[in-house]
């Protein structure tokens, strides 16, 4: 899952592995790691929602995964990126 927007004035790029369930940030060519692929929790959990936080040139950008309550990792999650409180990209897929 890829998903570029831009936020004030800097490109950003949001990607997640399907397989590994790695997921990062990448700011103006700056990665950031969100989620790691050797933690357990990556792969297992109990909320059906994630959240993930960060501040990119003063606008606080949140990163919400949804997912669905049965066989998980076997359909499309749903991905929402807000920055400042506004939806600005949403997509479904792994």
């Amino acid at each position: 899952m890829r998903i570029a927007i831009e936020v004030g004035g800097q490109p950003v790029e949001f990607q997640r592995n399907w397989f590994t369930g790695a997921t990062s940030l990448r700011v103006a060519g700056a990665r950031q790691q969100l989620q790691d692929p050797l933690d357990p929790s990556t792969h297992f959990a109990l909320s059906l929602v994630q959240r993930w936080q960060c501040r990119v040139a003063e606008h606080a950008v949140v990163i919400e995964k949804q997912r669905p309550r049965l066989f998980a990792g076997f359909r499309p999650q749903t991905f929402r990126i807000l920055v400042d409180g506004q939806v600005v990209a949403e997509r479904s897929g792994y």
